[in-house]
């Protein structure tokens, strides 16, 4: 949450030394509080205020980068629970899956190949997500990063395999969902060493908060939420009390969500995870009856 002018100036060192160039540490202050000064201007700030003012100016869901380069995206960042309060800032991220059985090359070709303009806007797939069932997974992730500049969201229970597609993906913020988060330690010890986004995945807000703060205790924030259920009551439910819990600051539901839907109604859950707080959505195929409405809607 935003301090104000005067929770600021209790932080400073009220010398009035002017080399800010304000007149006093008050109006320094004053300045900070509407973003115009930075608390970098203040020689004499000490390291806890530079902190606190960090904390205090981040977003109540953390704003999470999957990719690289040009076609890097940005997750979450929301500041309100209505588009009406504000704005929503960021849309949701739509990725097809694959799996590794697949004609790998073949289904990217097609992926990268879709694109349709409506009101002078691009609209395209935004995210690939490869699921491990049974084939060459990390062979797939390496065709993958040869052929598609977009986030790439890794899907696969094996954790050996896991950090060999991460591999193959290193420089390229991958998000890694295992699926389980059963070993918390030991999957955040391998997004930390291979610079990648994880998913947490738990049955309510209540197990994603714990989650949320045991990962950010053992030194990663890079997350991503996922409700582990198919009931589109229950997921409207929980996504609706997670934003709102994360707004009021509830640090372990401060992430942006993610909604797979494999088998489920494609169009009624997608239209939830859009409307409802999802901020990556994975769909289980290319079949442009359900996307292009979900792409128009999204606009």
């Amino acid at each position: 949450m935003a301090l104000s002018g005067l929770q600021i100036f209790q932080l400073l060192p009220k010398t009035n030394c002017k080399d800010c160039g304000c007149p006093t540490c008050l109006a320094f202050a004053m300045k900070v509080a509407t973003k115009t000064a930075s608390i970098e201007d203040c020689p004499d700030a000490s390291d806890e205020a530079k902190t606190k003012l960090g904390a205090a100016a981040e977003p109540p869901i953390r704003t999470i980068k999957v990719g690289a380069g040009a076609a890097a995206i940005e997750l979450g960042g929301e500041t309100v629970s209505y588009r009406h309060e504000k704005t929503f800032l960021r849309p949701t991220a739509i990725a097809i899956r694959l799996a590794d059985t697949d004609d790998v090359a073949d289904k990217m070709g097609q992926i990268t190949a879709y694109e349709v303009q409506r009101v002078g806007e691009r609209l395209a797939v935004d995210m690939i997500a490869l699921k491990a069932v049974g084939g060459d997974f990390v062979g797939a992730a390496k065709t993958i990063a040869a052929s598609w500049a977009g986030p790439v969201l890794l899907d696969c229970t094996d954790v050996a395999l896991l950090r060999g597609a991460a591999e193959a993906l290193r420089g390229r913020q991958p998000i890694l969902r295992p699926g389980s988060s059963d070993d918390l330690a030991g999957l955040v010890e391998l997004a930390k060493s291979t610079k990648s986004v994880l998913v947490l995945t738990g049955a309510s807000a209540a197990e994603l908060n714990d989650l949320g703060e045991r990962a950010a205790a053992a030194g990663w924030r890079e997350l991503l939420l996922e409700l582990d259920t198919r009931s589109t009551s229950q997921r409207l439910q929980q996504q609706t009390i997670i934003r709102r819990a994360a707004l009021k600051g509830t640090k372990g539901l401060g992430y942006p969500v993610l909604m797979s839907l494999d088998g489920e109604d494609v169009d009624n859950s997608g239209v939830i995870a859009i409307c409802k707080y999802a901020s990556v959505l994975v769909l289980n195929e290319l079949d442009d009856a359900h996307l292009y409405p979900l792409l128009t809607l999204r606009q």
